[in-house]
């Protein structure tokens, strides 16, 4: 629009309103009533707000709100509106095509990891990259299937099959994959993308390493031709040591091809990096999908079934049918939540792992593309796509997956680890590439499943172990073992106990030990004493530092550690035992530091009121220094119960906001109710 209205409009202003309104031209009389044609446009038209055009109109705070939740829950409708259909559709095509090759045969051997037949590991990417193109916010993220979390069904699944044996395997599959997304749902609606930081990353490092291990043991028997059947438990070692026992059963044209096609995917992958380093071309590793072709011509070229080598044999084609598989009892449904439990938990925050870890290197390559460009650039094509991730999205995303894919036999979804380093490398700007490639899946699932039947297992069974190369990554354990001893037994503690047993206790092992490591921090007691460096204010660690002097007649003792019902009496404690070692001569104080104490519970005082009134019977005084603002007020409230009434914990003239200040007022022994009490403003 050529000009705002005005509270008094021209006559070539109202004419150019009157012609975005259907009419040409002023009527005659119109002109003279400027101010009263003012108003009328002015009410059929958006307001204006300062600095902003027609398409920013005020709207009420109601609809502020349905719109940001509609945005947040539909992120497609925040970035499709910026979408660059000429600079970016093209180029999202192929990426998306590039992106549904490489997702493909892996899904496929994925299905077979999950114990079912591979053609739902294919349904599982295809729901996962559709919907994810309309609920996801990572640019950089696809979600379709993982070895690890497939693993993991698979286990939960078989488990589930063995106490309820009468029902088929493809409802007790629903059945998981549908409980799943309801507790994927329910840590969604608690909010606990929030806790998941709480597991540790040793312990999740060292699960991942041990489960790859795992998994390729699964694999194994496919290149031997023997075991179809494979353990549950036992872990790697005693599945090799099986396997070497009947080494004179194997199948050897089994193993030739499984090695032959781990030879080539390696192959495949040093020509890829070789392509990047030299010519600086960034191209996907095309190099399953092609062995998969070449593998199905071989395999019907030498009728390689005949000579007792495995293969997937013929597949569903068309999209799948809905099917509800719901109605067996509360005993069965019980059963599979309890079993699904957690896989649910490990899925979810390997999930939110590996999407914080994409988006933090989209975050990057977007302050880097936005240095480039100057401001007015920026305003007129700035790159649409997320500046914060929403983990809490990302849950209800990988939860909806979960719930829709179960009602049409798809196996665990999850984020894909090859999928999105593949759109890292591309760098795409928006959601679409998931779309394409799920467009490609469709194709495939839908006319290829008669085509794939003479596909060998154990080629899907060398896709899987050489994409689980990079999971076997040692240098964690390097780098924590420079950094922490208490990391470092944590994350061999998981490891050994997960490479030995099996993937649900590797899952077990890894929360308990989060958790032991957690309560175990909380339980820690450290207590330092400090001095005073010369005649300075500046009070240091007496251990840490040799110029630090003790102050005369004062004990400052300072709380380096949480400080809660878990650990107080502890503290305590250990403060009355350096109180006591130091044999200051009475009378004396004993200042106690707060700086670091955020927070203070009930048992914690009374561990507190304990320690001052034992300093007492020895004449030594306990005054506070750096009490914060939150920890005053809650002192205040609890003053008000009987058992605090006389401590001199709550009454405010023991409190200082300056350790200097404190010091010195203990040292010229100015020191009495009320008269050394500093100001207690809130700080």
């Amino acid at each position: 629009m050529a000009s705002f209205v005005s509270n008094v409009m021209t006559e070539k202003e109202l004419a150019d309103e009157l012609k975005l309104l259907g009419r040409n031209e002023p009527q005659e009389g119109e002109g003279k009533q400027e101010q009263k044609w003012g108003d009328v446009v002015r009410s059929l038209l958006p307001r204006r707000r300062k600095g902003k055009g027609y398409g920013q109109a005020k709207v009420s705070g109601r609809e502020k709100k349905i719109t940001a939740c509609v945005r947040r829950r539909l992120p497609v409708f925040a970035w499709a509106p910026h979408y660059d259909w000429k600079r970016q559709f093209l180029s999202d095509i192929i990426i998306g095509i590039s992106l549904g090759s490489v997702i493909a045969p892996k899904a496929l051997g994925h299905g077979l990891l999950a114990q079912v037949t591979p053609i739902q590991g294919l349904y599982t990417a295809f729901f996962g990259m559709l919907l994810y193109t309309f609920l996801g916010v990572n640019p950089w993220l696809s979600m379709s299937t993982g070895a690890l979390q497939s693993m993991m069904f698979g286990q939960a699944l078989l488990q589930l099959q063995s106490s309820f044996g009468s029902i088929d395997k493809v409802s007790l599959d629903a059945l998981l994959v549908f409980n799943v997304g309801l507790i994927t749902l329910f840590l969604g609606l608690a909010r606990a993308d929030k806790l998941f930081n709480l597991m540790s990353p040793a312990a999740i490092s060292a699960f991942t390493v041990g489960a790859a291990f795992l998994i390729m043991a699964s694999q194994l028997p496919y290149f031997t031709g023997i075991h179809e059947t494979k353990s549950t438990w036992g872990g790697f070692p005693l599945t090799v040591i099986d396997l070497v026992a009947h080494i004179e059963e194997w199948n050897w044209a089994d193993f030739g091809l499984g090695i032959t096609s781990v030879v080539f995917l390696l192959a495949s992958k040093q020509i890829t990096k070789q392509v990047k380093r030299r010519w600086g071309y960034t191209i996907p590793d095309f190099g399953p999908l092609v062995l998969v072709i070449l593998s199905i011509v071989v395999s019907v070229q030498l009728d390689l079934a005949s000579k007792g080598v495995k293969v997937i044999g013929a597949q569903a084609n068309g999209f799948p049918k809905p099917q509800l598989s719901f109605s067996h009892g509360a005993n069965v449904f019980g059963s599979a939540f309890v079993t699904a439990l957690p896989v649910a938990i490990i899925n979810f925050i390997l999930t939110l792992s590996v999407s914080t870890g994409i988006f933090t290197m989209y975050q990057v390559d977007f302050a880097e593309q936005e240095q480039k460009k100057d401001q007015i650039e920026r305003q007129a094509s700035a790159p649409a796509g997320p500046r914060i991730l929403d983990r809490n999205q990302e849950t209800f995303t990988l939860a909806i997956v979960n719930l829709v894919g179960s009602c049409f036999g798809a196996i665990l979804g999850t984020s894909s680890f090859s999928g999105s380093s593949l759109l890292a490398n591309y760098k795409p700007r928006s959601l679409l590439p998931n779309f394409f490639g799920a467009v490609l899946i469709l194709v495939i699932m839908t006319s290829l499943g008669g085509v794939i039947a003479p596909l060998p297992k154990v080629t899907l069974g060398a896709i899987i172990i050489v994409a689980l190369l990079r999971l076997i990554d040692f240098r964690s354990l390097k780098e924590t073992y420079k950094v922490s001893t208490e990391d470092t037994a944590v994350w061999l503690l998981t490891f050994v106990l997960t490479f030995v047993s099996s993937v649900q206790i590797g899952v077990y092992v890894a929360i308990v030990v989060s958790i032991a490591q957690l309560v175990w921090k909380a339980f820690q007691a450290n207590v330092v004493e400090l001095g005073r460096l010369g005649t300075t204010g500046i009070y240091r660690n007496l251990d840490n530092f040799q110029q630090a002097e003790r102050v005369q007649q004062c004990v400052i003792l300072r709380i380096d550690s949480a400080f809660n019902f878990a650990n107080a009496q502890k503290i305590c404690e250990k403060m009355l035992e350096i109180v006591q070692c130091q044999q200051v001569a009475a009378p004396a104080a004993v200042i106690l530091v707060f700086d670091s104490i955020n927070t203070i519970d009930l048992p914690s005082m009374r561990a507190l009121c304990w320690f001052a009134s034992e300093c007492r019977k020895q004449d030594k005084e306990v005054v506070y220094s750096g009490v914060k603002a939150g920890v005053r007020r809650t002192l205040g409230k609890a003053s008000k119960l009987p058992e605090f009434k006389e401590e001199l914990l709550f009454d405010d003239s023991s409190w200082f906001l300056d350790l200097d200040d404190c010091v010195r007022c203990m040292e010229t022994k100015l020191y009495t109710k009320g008269r050394g009490r500093a100001s207690i403003e809130v700080v």
